[in-house]
């Protein structure tokens, strides 16, 4: 690609290019313009010669040249300028931002500088004739001509002007005049013969002109005038001009006198005076002219009146007072100076505001006249003046609207330099150039410096100076850095910062400014090695525009104007090493390359990175001219550079490099070798998928291809890359490289069938099918080719490619086509390989002359001439010949017979009978093999297959098969397709077939026999093989028929209708068909229809399916419509789940159309496809795994498809997104078939989305969703305990010695435990033997524990902190940050976990060891050597020692634990860091909505930025709080009372072990303690202990003597109840013995079921007494508290007693203490025993009544008995006389009142209406009727419970208290239940709705109207939130509300009762509320109030509430 160029170019480029460090070529510039070569002639004249020669060019060191003399203010007598004046710093800025930089001039513009004009020196040359109007200029440059020779002007010397010029004055040996040769003095002479005679020829013309009518003959005198002028020079010129003003003196000075001397040339005058504002030579011609004294007129000239007479305008009064300043009469150049003086302001007007002719003034010239304004100023100049002017030169291009020429803006830059600051560049200026001559003078010059002065700015100011005055030629910067590094200061100075102060605002440097920088610092590079000199154009700039500008400097000199490879240290973009297997023409064109400034990577990647940063840079860089500059001169060295220029690439750059690429892959453009090769060298994959690109562009590109590869060896790359992107490009590349004999097909096809067979047979497929397709097209439609000729050879290696991988269906298809198209591939593998390949070597297509032959052979036959049998002789003769033609007509004749193949139907019985016998013979005479046998076979299946005994084609077939029986043998797998054919039962073929069926069993019929049919399973055509079954899709479901008794079929007739409605409509007649149907269709047989539309049509008829579509949108019926839509969704369910459709492409393409069909059915018209419906992640899930995709997918492409017309569902929509992003998935995952691909591909084209721009989802890849129960299933059990079922017992399986958890293994890395713990005071002698006892049970403590401990905390905390770190560091590539961060987690998880586990355990344990232990050693001894004190003591000192013991260890081992889950998170980031270092790297397993998250939750690219990651770093300092140990001791040592140490304090070890109590939202039966205090007593067992534990063989024995000597032990005791035993009592000693040996065994679940068993047994037998009932229950209370088995069998024992033991009311009020029996279940037992009227209900319930309700220990209410209540009314209802019923019901419903009801202990208001409220809870239940609701509504209204608005609101306010408490409760547990937690405030809501509906209706209710009632109690509901909403603050729990709110809408929905007028009238009642919570009052309920508005049961009842409905008005609820 060649980039645009510019309609402009920078005037400083143009011309012959200036060399690197070739510094004496500047002596071939001109000072003060271009050369004569790079100017075009006004009238396109031949330029000559200006008489100076080559050698006076460049004078020496020590000789000042004419120019530099002229511009030295310090050798000119004028006054000296100065250009120090401060700038305006707006000014600049305004400049700066109404310009570009680099912006260029026109076309042909030349920049002239200013030195040109302030330069008085006229060498007497006569000027070439080709020269420009500004070609004086040239001859006063201190430069020869390089133009064409002609004559030299008059004689040698200075003109007058040069020598009476004050600037010249002092001029010495650099004088024009002295500088001449004596050779150009001679020709100057020559000319100056000449110039008189034409001088002489110009008078005479002059004199002789006249006005004369006859203008033609006036202009051709002025022509002739003219041309003599413009021929000879300017000095022919001045005396021309002098001749017009004397001529015409007495008209421009009127009173002069005298008489115009030739009238007709006043208008010549008047022209020339107009070049004033365009040929600044003549301007000083001009001055020549008049600064004169010769005639009257020049001693004294007028020169004001003389502008004044031509009306100059400002511009030009300036330019020619200016050239006046240099004269040499002083009157002249004082009238010029008054001039300027008075014309500065309008001068500055006109540059702000051009006007004709100023306005069109070039501004190179512009640029010289305002130079030398600055040089030369007039008396006034001043600061003033200076800003003035700057800001008319930026107006004037600001208005305009252009850019800021590169000739001023160096002019605004000069300017800027010479500002007062800038101390050292007006040094440089004073002096002049006189002051860079020479080494000796610049270090003069600098000892004139001020040492502060020479700083590394002033440095770069006067370097910037010296390149940009005088277009760099005046000064020499390299003499001035030489100078300055031999300087003291200069010495010091940092050359690195110099070059940084070049980035400044605004600063441009054209081509030739930059070369002078870039020289004068280069000897500095190759000297310093810690000097970079590319920093002069790369690295990062702090002002881009200002670093382009360098850098577009840089890139534009040619290699052999800036050798690159010269620069020191230079950083490459390529280099010749990368070339080194390259061709020579490659190797040479790098060699040059490597010498262009392209070559430098800081450059290109800067240049690249910039312009190609977006569309608007590109285009300002386009406007600037600077590709064209740039990179269209060296596209093919830029676009090898840019390609190494590192990723990540931002904006156009990829596209820009792909464009500029394909010339070169084209071969549109030179050096296109040395390109590929080199950018295949940078990025291989870059060359490759241009490759594809512009294969899939055009594939007729692949020659071309195959020839790029071919010269650079990446044919094997290509092969191999192809394939894997899933472009059969490398198929195809490989099959054109094996045609030409450059690849091994054979090799390359067998290893890639190993690899990937399916993925790689079914590209071939494909590809083979397409190419068929086309050369079909090619030979008979005579269509341009598509692909590539492929030859036979090829084909057939390819067809062989595909046997056994492709199903047999496809690959006889396939086949089939390539007979077609491939007619030579018949006999192909025969032998006659290499005939028939010549044959086909231009072309697949048979000559016209074998198909003539072809035609009469089987001519002959049919008209028999010839018979069968001779055709067949003709074959076999044809068939074996070596003759082409022969060969060739055998292949025409075998593709004729196969190519009629279709028509045989058509055929006459005669001829199809001798076709059929001519096809069978083909077979059985061995005249078909391989491909062709395979395609003749099964054209003869499917004519028997396919169709009936009575068409042709089955008579065909049979006739045929009947012709080759004697083969079938060979083929046993045809044969078994045979036998299932139907149509052939009965005939003779079917007994063969059988026979030889019978006689292969033996045999293996699954091979293939010589030229047989092999095909994918070994059989022959198997399409009828048996197909495998699969499971159904478990993601498809139907919804049930509507009313499926409404529908019935009907008759024909109506049928017929329909049919003949569906089968004529068209557009056309659409309306009138749409009647017919109305007509013929009635209700009862839509469901017909239905099935009839979907099935016969949608599926069968894509092209008509939206003509049925719009016929049934017409139809208008809802129920037809959703009949129709359930009809698809059957017939595609049916169709997924059908092995059918996986086997046939016909079934599915039909499945294809339904999908298109369905999509128009509900996405195209915004209508979703329901999750129930279809969930299609989990169809193509499901489908993936079950290798059905080939179905799925084109399926759901179709569907999705649909959504292109939606405005709903069309992307961005998240549903069909998430779907796309799993078909990408799959797309670049799963080896899925090419056709599958092109539908994905077809599917994001048609959505208009970008493939390559998708992020694939990770459904597939990574971790499949777990259900949320079936994940809790495999950490925890289920229920509120948590792990409770993991417990410490539970896990203390046995270990083997080695395991990472075993007990020894883990304690083998812990410190010594017997220094770290604290021993308690002895109070005897024996302290040595009680520290071995303390050690030895913590010892022992220890190890029972930490295993299971360390276990499960290791196992929970590892894989927590898996997921959470996996889920957090998703997108940080830093293995060992994610490595550290879990190592934070995962220790401080495990530790804390394993602390919070083992505390009370180890508690426990520790205690029980050192009693065993003291107590054992206490028997041997005879002695108590042990008080409970000093076991408390020591428990208490080292409990946290122990424990952090145990945490330690746990920390210990969840390194390694997290390691091995996090290792495949890491390998994964180590091999993105080893293959794509420079891309950022996100986890497949990251959602694609965390990085759409608002910040700082959000997870941005490169990972967790600060803030978040020390969120891990604090939770890894986070302290625990254990307690430092030797702080710790137990402060009891120093207060113990001296009975905690007395030996014969007994009862100590009866004080409970501290443990909260569990946090419930309500008190019920379940929260009493599972074992009184009272039966915590010391353990006084005398058996023989080990750890803790008794010994196994007689546990079970003494369980069971325990249980009887405790029950005897009750029998005996007097005391009546549990409660009044005695702590010293045997029955509690015995219950503790018993309940400590069963915790203590190691088989205590198997101990505590059979003592429940036993306690089960026991406690309904007869006899028992009070206590024993009551002990018995607490033993068995607290078997369940141990053994949660134990607690599971009792339970559901308990709960399914359904007989009179029931009835035992000790029994059962014991076990309802013990919370073992549910109060619920002996509810609904009375109930039923009531319902049966039996009278043992009546006694029980009246027993129970008294010791339950009102009981402390038992939390019952009496709504508990809700059941029983309506029983037993319903009794007395039908006996009133049952005293007993009446005793009972009087205990139910008490008739005291308020103040007199029965309540908790607290006798408060408050805990009574927390009664009321728990009472109306507990009567929450399913079985719960009405009545039962109405009951208790009755009894709040009858006994005035909430009789005025106090006690509403004080009831309400504890309500929604309690509610709230048990909602935080319940959120705080750590497995609380949400069902659970709003229990409370569902009740509330219920309670609310019951007292609005039964308000009123009730006696004794409070009256007045519902809708006020419920007003009033929303009111305080609102008012209480408010209250929460203040108080609370940021405590708020505002879901309480929400769920109060939306439950009260509900309940009053739901609610039979409540009417729908009553109903209308409640909602504004609710809608009131919602205005008072609005957010702008609540902003803390603002969420809830959103989805409270937007409920459905509000918001669209609000909506139809009419404007009269009482309450607010509409606008106030959309407040």
């Amino acid at each position: 690609m060649t980039l645009p160029s510019s309609h402009s170019q920078d005037p400083s480029d143009t011309g012959a290019p200036t060399p690197a460090g070739a510094r004496s070529s500047r002596s071939q510039q001109f000072a003060w313009g271009p050369s004569n070569q790079q100017q075009t002639g006004r009238r396109g004249l031949t330029p000559i010669s200006t008489g100076f020669n080559s050698s006076s060019a460049r004078q020496p060191a020590g000789t000042n040249s004419p120019s530099r003399n002229a511009f030295s203010p310090v050798n000119s007598a004028s006054t000296s300028l100065s250009l120090s004046s401060n700038r305006h710093i707006a000014s600049r800025t305004s400049s700066a931002s109404s310009s570009s930089p680099f912006s260029p001039l026109p076309s042909g513009s030349q920049q002239l500088s200013t030195n040109q004009l302030l330069s008085s020196t006229r060498p007497r040359t006569i000027a070439s004739s080709a020269s420009s109007h500004l070609a004086s200029f040239a001859a006063a440059s201190q430069t020869s001509s390089q133009g064409g020779g002609g004559a030299t002007g008059s004689g040698g010397g200075a003109p007058r002007l040069a020598r009476a010029s004050p600037s010249l004055s002092q001029s010495g040996v650099g004088s024009p005049g002295i500088a001449l040769s004596s050779q150009s003095t001679q020709g100057a002479g020559q000319a100056g013969q000449l110039s008189k005679i034409v001088i002489a020829q110009i008078f005479l013309l002059l004199s002789s002109i006249k006005e004369d009518k006859d203008k033609t003959k006036w202009d051709n005198q002025v022509e002739q005038i003219r041309k003599l002028v413009d021929s000879n020079g300017m000095d022919v010129y001045e005396k021309y001009f002098r001749r017009l003003v004397q001529a015409n003196a007495p008209k421009i000075f009127p009173g002069s006198g005298g008489s115009i001397e030739s009238p007709g040339s006043y208008r010549i005058l008047v022209d020339e005076m107009k070049m004033i504002t365009r040929d600044q030579e003549k301007v000083n011609r001009m001055v020549e002219a008049i600064d004169t004294t010769e005639g009257d007129v020049f001693r004294d000239f007028d020169l004001s009146t003389f502008m004044e007479h031509f009306r100059l305008d400002p511009l030009a009064k300036t330019a020619l007072a200016l050239a006046f300043k240099t004269a040499s009469k002083p009157d002249l150049r004082t009238k010029a100076d008054a001039i300027l003086s008075n014309n500065l302001q309008p001068f500055f007007a006109t540059l702000a505001s051009p006007t004709e002719p100023a306005e069109g003034v070039e501004a190179s010239y512009l640029a010289v006249v305002v130079e030398r304004l600055l040089q030369d100023p007039p008396r006034n100049w001043n600061e003033e003046n200076k800003t003035s002017l700057e800001y008319a030169l930026q107006l004037r291009y600001k208005r305009t609207d252009t850019p800021i020429p590169p000739e001023i803006t160096t002019v605004l830059q000069l300017l800027d330099l010479l500002a007062s600051h800038n101390t050292l560049v007006h040094l440089v200026h004073r002096t002049g150039p006189k002051g860079t001559a020479s080494l000796e003078a610049c270090k003069e010059m600098l000892a004139a410096a001020e040492v502060r002065d020479i700083g590394y700015q002033q440095v770069a100011c006067v370097l910037l100076f010296m390149v940009m005055a005088q277009k760099g030629q005046a000064y020499e910067p390299g003499v001035f850095v030489s100078a300055l590094r031999q300087h003291r200061a200069g010495q010091r100075l940092d050359w690195q910062d110099v070059v940084h102060s070049f980035d400044r605002e605004g600063l441009v440097v054209t081509k030739r400014q930059f070369l002078g920088l870039y020289d004068a610092l280069l000897p500095l590079a190759h000297e310093y090695e810690n000097f970079d000199i590319q920093l002069l154009w790369g690295d990062n700039w702090d002002h881009l525009i200002t670093q382009l500008s360098f850098v577009v400097a840089f890139l534009s000199h040619s290699a052999e104007e800036l050798d690159a490879s010269q620069i020191p240290r230079l950083r490459t973009a390529f280099d010749l090493e990368q070339f080194q297997d390259a061709s020579d023409e490659v190797k040479a064109a790098a060699a040059k390359a490597v010498k262009h400034p392209f070559v430098s990577l800081d450059a290109t990647t800067t240049l690249f990175s910039t312009i190609f940063r977006s569309q608007e840079y590109y285009a300002h860089a386009q406007s600037l001219g600077i590709p064209n500059r740039t990179i269209n001169s060296s596209t093919d060295i830029f676009v090898v550079a840019a390609s190494g220029v590192p990723r990540p690439w931002v904006g156009l750059q990829d596209q820009a490099l792909r464009q500029l690429f394909h010339p070169f892959l084209a071969k549109d453009l030179p050096n296109y070798n040395f390109v590929l090769h080199g950018v295949w060298k940078h990025d291989r994959e870059f060359v490759i998928m241009r490759l594809f690109e512009a294969y899939l562009t055009d594939r007729m590109l692949l020659p071309l291809i195959l020839e790029h590869a071919q010269e650079h060896g990446w044919i094997e790359d290509l092969a191999n890359t192809g394939l894997n992107s899933g472009s059969d490009i490398s198929i195809d590349l490989v099959a054109l490289a094996h045609s030409r004999g450059l690849f091994d097909l054979e090799a390359w096809s067998t290893r890639l069938l190993q690899i990937a067979p399916q993925a790689f047979a079914r590209a071939v497929f494909e590809l083979m099918k397409r190419k068929a397709e086309d050369e079909v097209l090619v030979q008979r439609e005579h269509q341009p080719r598509s692909t590539v000729f492929l030859p036979v050879k090829t084909v057939h290696l390819l067809l062989g490619c595909l046997q056994e991988h492709v199903s047999d269906e496809d690959l006889l298809v396939l086949q089939r086509e390539c007979v077609a198209a491939y007619p030579r591939l018949i006999n192909y593998g025969e032998g006659f390989d290499a005939i028939i390949d010549a044959n086909g070597e231009a072309s697949n297509a048979m000559s016209e002359e074998a198909d003539a032959k072809m035609q009469d052979q089987y001519k002959k036959m049919y008209s028999q001439d010839s018979d069968v049998r001779d055709v067949i002789a003709t074959l076999q003769r044809l068939k074996v010949s070596e003759d082409a033609a022969d060969q060739d007509l055998f292949a025409c004749m075998i593709h004729g017979l196969f190519d009629e193949y279709n028509c045989f139907g058509e055929y006459p019985l005669e001829a199809l009978a001798t076709t059929a016998v001519l096809f069978g013979g083909v077979i059985n005479y061995n005249l078909l093999s391989r491909v062709a046998l395979q395609v003749g076979l099964g054209m003869v299946l499917q004519a028997v297959s396919e169709w009936g005994p009575e068409d042709a084609m089955y008579k065909f077939g049979l006739q045929a098969l009947m012709h080759f029986l004697d083969r079938l043998h060979e083929w046993p797998s045809f044969c078994d397709r045979l036998l299932r054919c139907p149509g052939i039962h009965g005939t003779e073929a079917y007994d063969k077939v059988e026979e030889i069926l019978r006689g292969e069993m033996g045999v293996d019929t699954n091979g293939t026999a010589q030229n047989g049919l092999v095909l994918t399973n070994g059989a022959v055509d198997d399409f009828l093989e048996a197909e495998p079954s699969v499971s159904p899709f478990t993601c498809l479901h139907v919804d049930p028929p509507a009313h499926p008794e409404l529908y019935e079929e009907p008759d024909e007739d109506i049928q017929e209708k329909v049919q003949f409605v569906l089968n004529n409509v068209s557009v056309r007649n659409f309306e009138n068909k749409l009647q017919d149907l109305r007509n013929a269709l009635e209700r009862q047989h839509h469901q017909w229809f239905a099935a009839v539309l979907v099935e016969q049509r949608g599926k069968q008829q894509p092209n008509y399916q939206q003509l049925y579509l719009n016929l049934l949108d017409s139809y208008d019926d809802k129920a037809l419509w959703a009949l129709v839509l359930r009809e698809t969704y059957l017939n595609v369910f049916r169709m997924l789940n059908a092995e059918s459709t996986m086997n046939s492409s016909s079934e599915r393409g039909h499945l294809k159309n339904l999908g298109g069909w369905l999509g128009s059915l509900t996405l195209a018209r915004n209508r979703p496809i329901k999750y129930k419906n279809i969930s299609f992640k989990d169809l193509l899930t499901e489908g993936y795994d079950s290798q059905r995709l080939l179905a799925v997918i084109p399926f759901t492409c179709k569907v999705l498809l649909q959504a292109a017309q939606s405005t709903v569902f069309k992307p961005p929509n998240p549903w069909i997104m998430e779907i796309i992003r799993l078909l990408v998935e799959l797309y670049h995952t799963a080896e899925l078939k090419l056709n599958l691909k092109f539908e994905i591909e077809v599917l994001c084209k048609d959505l208009d989305l970008d493939l390559k721009t998708i992020e694939p989802s990770d459904a597939i890849q990574g971790p499949r969703p777990i259900a949320e129960e079936e994940l809790l299933g495999q950490v925890l059990p289920n229920g509120m305990e948590g792990f409770a079922d993991l417990s410490l017992m539970g896990l203390n399986r046995v270990r083997g010695p080695n395991e990472r958890f075993s007990p020894a293994t883990i304690t083998a890395a812990l410190p010594d435990l017997g220094s770290l713990l604290h021993y308690p005071p002895a109070s005897n002698g024996s302290h040595h033997q009680l520290k071995q006892i303390f050690l030895t049970a913590a010892q022992q403590a220890i190890h029972e524990i930490i295993a299971p401990v360390v276990e499960r905390s290791v196992t929970i905390a590892a894989i927590s902190t898996a997921q959470l770190v996996d889920k957090d560091f998703a997108t940080e590539p830093n293995v060992d940050r994610y490595r550290e961060s879990a190592h934070t987690v995962v220790k401080s998880l495990s530790g804390s976990l394993a602390l919070v586990t083992c505390k009370e355990p180890l508690r426990m344990s520790i205690t029980n060891n050192i009693r065993i232990m003291a107590g054992n050693l206490a028997q041997q001894e005879g002695r108590n050597m042990l008080p409970e004190g000093n076991i408390i003591m020591f428990v208490n000192d080292n409990l946290d020692t122990v424990c952090s013991l145990v945490e330690q260890a746990a920390e210990n081992q969840s390194m390694a634990e997290i390691d091995t889950q996090i290792e495949e998170a890491l390998e994964r980031r180590r091999r993105h860091q080893a293959t794509r270092p420079n891309e950022q790297f996100i986890s497949p397993n990251l959602s694609g909505w965390a990085l759409l998250v608002p910040p700082p939750y959000r997870q941005a690219p490169g990972g967790l930025n600060g803030e978040q990651l020390a969120i891990y770093e604090d939770f890894g300092r986070q302290s625990r709080g254990i307690p430092n140990h030797a702080n710790t001791v137990s402060q009891d040592s120093g207060r113990q009372m001296p009975d905690v140490l007395q030996d014969h304090f007994p009862s100590l070890s009866s004080l409970p072990t501290p443990a909260e109590a569990p946090a419930m939202p309500r008190p019920g039966p379940q929260q009493q303690p599972r074992l009184p205090s009272a039966m915590s007593m010391q353990t006084t067992s005398t058996q023989p202990h080990m750890n803790g534990f008794v010994e196994l063989h007689n546990i079970a024995d003494r369980v069971q003597e325990l249980l009887a000597e405790l029950q005897r032990a009750a029998h005996e005791a007097s005391e009546e109840h549990i409660e009044e035993l005695a702590p010293s009592a045997p029955t509690r000693e015995i219950c503790d013995q018993l309940i400590h040996i069963i915790e203590a065994s190691g088989q205590k679940d198997n101990l505590a079921l059979g003592a429940a068993q036993r306690v089960t047994a026991v406690v309904y037998s007869e006899g028992k007494r009070p206590l024993e009932i009551e002990v018995l229950a607490s033993v068995l209370h607290f078997l369940c508290t141990i053994s949660v088995a134990t607690a599971r069998q009792v339970l559901i024992w308990l709960a399914n007693i359904e007989d009179d033991r029931v009835f035992n009311i000790l029994v059962t009020v014991s076990f309802l203490k013990m919370g073992l029996m549910d109060i619920h279940r002996v509810d609904v037992t009375v109930s039923k025993a009531i319902q049966q009227r039996r009278n043992i209900a009546l006694e029980f319930m009246l027993s129970l009544t008294d010791d339950v309700l009102g009981n402390d220990q038992v939390a019952v209410l009496r709504v508990d008995f809700a059941r029983t209540f309506e029983a037993l009314a319903q009794w007395l209802a039908d006996e009133p006389g049952v005293e007993l019923g009446r005793q009972v019901m009087s205990r139910l419903q008490p008739s005291a009142p308020f103040d007199a009801l029965p309540s908790p202990p607290s006798s408060e208001k408050h805990d009574q209406l927390e009664y009321i409220f728990e009472e109306w809870y507990r009567l929450q239940r399913p079985e719960t009727s009405e009545k039962s609701y109405a009951a208790f509504i009755h009894q709040l209204h009858e006994r005035q419970i909430i009789n005025n608005q106090e006690d509403s609101a004080m009831f309400f306010r504890v309500c929604i208290d309690a509610s709230i408490t048990a909602f935080d409760i319940e959120e705080q547990m750590p497995f609380g239940q949400l069902n659970r937690a709003y229990a409370c405030v569902d009740a509330l809501a219920k309670l609310i709705t019951s007292l609005v509906l039964y308000q009123g209706e009730l006696d004794g209710a409070v009256k007045g109207g519902r809708v006020a009632y419920l007003d009033s109690i929303l009111s305080l509901v609102v008012l209480v939130l408010c209250q929460h909403h203040q108080t609370r603050l940021g405590r708020f729990n505002h879901k309480v509300f929400f769920r109060l709110f939306s439950a009260i809408l509900l309940e009053f929905h739901a609610a039979k009762s409540a009417s729908n007028e009553q109903q209308m009238r409640i909602t504004p009642v609710f809608a009131k509320a919602m205005l008072a919570t609005q957010p702008k009052f609540f902003p803390g309920f603002a969420i809830s109030w959103l989805a409270l508005v937007s409920h459905r049961l509000f918001m669209p009842a609000l909506l139809k509430m009419p404007d009269q409905s009482p309450g607010p008005s509409m606008p106030q609820h959309f407040e």
